[in-house]
């Protein structure tokens, strides 16, 4: 399902550095144990890591590697504590939350979080003439206006 040449790999380890970096919820589509260090920053889902227990999804190491090379030998010693680990991972990441309706569910949940704390716009207008119609353009009109545009440039 992955596609990428990091799913063939048997250990993947993710070296987070101090800002932002999307692919590790890319290899979290392998399944592959994925190796990271303790994090520093979050994300919206980073709350679903699991580093011990029967969930375990990922095997955490410290944030200068140094107990890296344990960890790797223990997993390489203990081939099914891996092979659940990975599973975990594929159950959690790739077979829920990173599936394309999780993703609509959570913008829409945005969305109408947002909604909920901002102005309710007013959808309608009336002309001169009392004429309810309307406001503004729907988005498909103005993306093929947009695109209408750059097509003459």
């Amino acid at each position: 399902m992955c596609g990428t040449p990091e799913c063939s790999a048997y250990e993947l380890t993710f070296p987070l550095g101090r800002s932002y970096s999307g692919s590790l919820k890319y290899r979290q589509l392998c399944r592959s144990v994925v190796v990271i260090h303790k994090l520093q920053w979050i994300q919206h889902y980073h709350y679903l890591l699991v580093a011990n227990g029967t969930g375990q999804n990922y095997v955490e190491v410290d944030r200068d590697f140094s107990d890296l090379e344990a960890k790797i030998e223990h997993l390489i010693s203990h081939p099914e504590e891996a092979r659940q680990i990975a599973d975990n991972n594929v159950k959690t990441f790739r077979e829920r939350y990173f599936t394309p309706a999780a993703g609509a569910c959570y913008w829409r949940a945005l969305i109408h979080g947002w909604a909920a704390s901002s102005f309710q716009p007013e959808v309608f207008e009336t002309t001169t003439e009392g004429v309810v119609r309307p406001r503004g353009m729907r988005f498909e009109n103005f993306a093929y206006v947009l695109n209408s545009h750059h097509l003459q440039d």
